[in-house]
């Protein structure tokens, strides 16, 4: 077993584990803790998006919308850390149940689109543009510099040309999306 583990509750180790059985259990007898939070605000919908278990997202939500939208102490909502990891099935679960949350904004500015953009998965950034494609001209305070980058800049600093045409197509505004810099984020890649 996981050290970390050893002092996690049960709730948020099946969520982690992806045993969507043992959790409906464990809700049917304490349905309000769909919802309870570790010390850095996880949840176990977190939790089950940090690992891709869809079926453990469907659990949870069915037990409490809620679940979805609450933020860790950074502002990561569950479908941030599914963009982050790639999970494009759990990124659309979390989009089906509260599709409100692809504008949501970690402490940063992070959209969830930015994230899946940022590490190159083009899955899950379909997904999001799917969803909500105004999210795609939003912009984070992650620039080194100290500006704000669109998901379109991001994806052309790593080089994810597959990424950057997907942004391009649902938005094609962002391609003249400027940073503070000046820099248009076709120029970066």
């Amino acid at each position: 077993m996981e050290p970390h583990l050893l002092s996690t509750p049960c709730r948020h180790c099946a969520a982690e584990s992806g045993h969507a059985d043992c959790l409906a259990r464990l809700l049917a007898v304490a349905p309000s803790s769909a919802t309870a939070a570790n010390d850095q605000a996880m949840t176990p919908c977190h939790f089950a998006a940090q690992n891709g278990h869809a079926d453990a997202i469907d659990v949870l939500v069915h037990a409490s919308p809620a679940a979805a939208t609450i933020t860790t102490v950074r502002s990561f909502t569950p479908l941030h850390i599914a963009a982050i990891k790639g999970h494009t099935t759990a990124v659309k679960r979390l989009l089906a149940a509260v599709p409100a949350t692809a504008a949501a904004r970690t402490e940063s500015g992070a959209t969830p689109l930015y994230l899946a953009a940022q590490n190159g998965y083009e899955g899950a950034v379909a997904a999001l543009l799917e969803a909500a494609p105004g999210t795609a001209l939003i912009r984070a305070s992650v620039s080194p510099a100290g500006g704000e980058w669109t998901p379109a800049h991001i994806a052309a600093i790593h080089g994810h040309a597959g990424v950057l045409k997907l942004i391009l197509k649902a938005a094609p505004e962002a391609a003249w999306a400027r940073d503070e810099m000046v820099s248009l984020c076709l120029n970066l890649s």
